[in-house]
């Protein structure tokens, strides 16, 4: 017996053999990744807006309501779909600053968190009433050829396939979300009321723009190449960080009537390396400039991610196999941050290799320990694993404070190792309950702005401070962070 194909069956048919076998939760399962994630419900009503805001207790602004759960998505879904069409952001959304000075969700692009999904809005090329069976198959036809395009390199793992109605909508899962950079606001002063805007960052225009002129354009290519006959068109627009897409489970209210829109196809596997893919094809950006970009609060940095067979390449694994530590933290930070690791890079703890590496630190530092893994709000930091380093006397093992990039005002001159000699600046007292970091944040606190002289006998008399609470040997190690920490904000 043949099977039928979505698009052959009449509506009715449709929903109930094809669209009926998922649910909300795996939809939100997907999209989510498991991660804690919001998503923008767009709603093109705004008295609709307030009223689902109020009624379900969640945040909104003008284009809509924000979602961060299974539970609340349902309720949302169930309250609107028969009074307005709606929407969701196809990509995850955050707070950031409003035109008004407030810090809300939105639906501008410096409201994307991250991207974690090229979509894909392929449309009839003529819009002229509902969409025809035969409209629709053409649009699956070539949803399907874009899909074994990605087959080529193994990243049709995981992606979703959603009717919209009228057309067909592709979401294709990157392995590791690109996380947006931050955007620095300023205001100008309106009639005595500030006015917020976003200052230019170049980084965050050329992560604005990468579907768009990396793989975006290579869709659009690939498609007036190949579509041939097909009446289909891809919408441009779905490239845009911000785009809104289809919302499964509710209807497209439109040509006086409405259909139905919901899931054909979700698979829920993972695209390894498409992320990078997308990065070494924006062509006018140093990859080299990416580094920072894959750090997010659920997904480690692309280059600490665990390789099964190569575990030990990783530098938090070998640091843990070649120092003995002292007493106390271990477990809440080094081991603790590989954990995250462990979790973020989807790293197998099952195998004979991470056995032999588990049964050789609990030998060497005789503890247990225990495996398991870290909730998602917790996340991976080189910051954490740098300071426990310097609190007990270790190099550190990350380049140094990435994020401290402007020229302090509060600067000092060169210190040497002798200038501990100097008998016109006494000891600074240092607080026995402190950690070393602290220490070296009350000191710059003391600092004046473009007085270096002052600043420099502060900084000698912090020195002398570190001998006493530390000794000679570790203020030593220690005066060689002084020019990184105080010299850049």
């Amino acid at each position: 017996m043949t099977e039928t194909n979505w698009y052959d069956l009449d509506e009715a048919e449709r929903i109930k053999q094809v669209y009926a076998k998922y649910t909300i939760k795996e939809f939100w399962d997907f999209w989510s990744d498991s991660k804690p994630r919001t998503m923008e419900v767009r709603i093109k009503d705004y008295e609709l807006i307030r009223e689902v805001a109020k009624k379900f207790d969640i945040p909104w602004c003008s284009s809509g309501v924000f979602v961060n759960t299974d539970i609340q998505l349902k309720n949302v879904i169930a309250y609107v779909r028969n009074k307005a069409t709606v929407w969701f952001g196809a990509q995850p959304r955050k707070k950031n600053w409003s035109p008004k000075g407030w810090k809300m969700f939105g639906g501008k692009d410096y409201n994307v968190d991250e991207i974690a999904f090229i979509f894909i809005d392929i449309d009839r090329k003529v819009k002229d009433g509902p969409a025809t069976k035969a409209e629709l198959k053409e649009c699956d036809i070539f949803s399907d050829m874009v899909i074994e395009r990605f087959k080529t390199a193994e990243w049709n793992k995981g992606y979703l396939k959603i009717c919209s109605g009228n057309g067909v909508q592709l979401f294709i899962k990157l392995d590791v979300a690109i996380k947006m950079p931050l955007v620095e606001f300023s205001y100008n002063e309106e009639n005595g009321k500030k006015i917020y805007y976003h200052k230019p960052n170049d980084e965050y225009e050329t992560i604005r723009k990468l579907i768009t002129l990396g793989v975006g354009n290579e869709i659009l290519k690939f498609s007036r190449k190949n579509k041939k006959e097909l009446n289909v068109d891809i919408d441009k627009t779905s490239f845009r960080v911000s785009q809104v897409a289809s919302l499964p489970f509710t209807k497209n209210i439109k040509y006086d009537g409405f259909t139905w829109r919901g899931i054909v196809d979700l698979q829920d596997g993972k695209n390894v390396g498409l992320s990078d893919y997308i990065l070494s094809k924006e062509s006018e950006v140093d990859k080299a400039n990416f580094k920072s970009i894959f750090i997010t609060t659920q997904t480690p940095q692309q280059k600490q991610k665990l390789v099964p067979g190569k575990l030990m390449n990783n530098e938090i694994a070998k640091f843990m196999v070649k120092h003995k530590f002292p007493d106390g933290m271990i477990n809440n930070t080094i081991w603790f941050q590989l954990k995250a690791l462990i979790r973020d890079s989807q790293y197998d703890t099952n195998t004979d290799e991470f056995r032999k590496f588990h049964a050789t630190i609990k030998k060497l530092h005789g503890r247990t320990f225990t495996t398991n893994l870290p909730e998602y709000k917790f996340s991976f930091s080189e910051d954490i694993v740098n300071a426990f380093c310097i609190q007990h006397g270790f190099q550190p093992i990350y380049k140094l404070w990435p994020k401290r990039t402007k020229t302090s005002l509060k600067k000092i001159q060169k210190l040497y190792w002798r200038n501990r000699e100097d008998t016109l600046y006494p000891a600074m007292k240092l607080s026995e309950e402190t950690e070393v970091l602290e220490d070296f944040k009350i000191c710059k606190e003391q600092f004046e702005e473009d007085r270096p002289m002052i600043n420099n006998g502060l900084a000698i008399s912090f020195l002398k401070g570190l001998i006493n609470k530390y000794g000679e040997e570790r203020a030593k190690f220690y005066l060689e962070l002084f020019e990184r920490y105080f010299n850049w904000d």
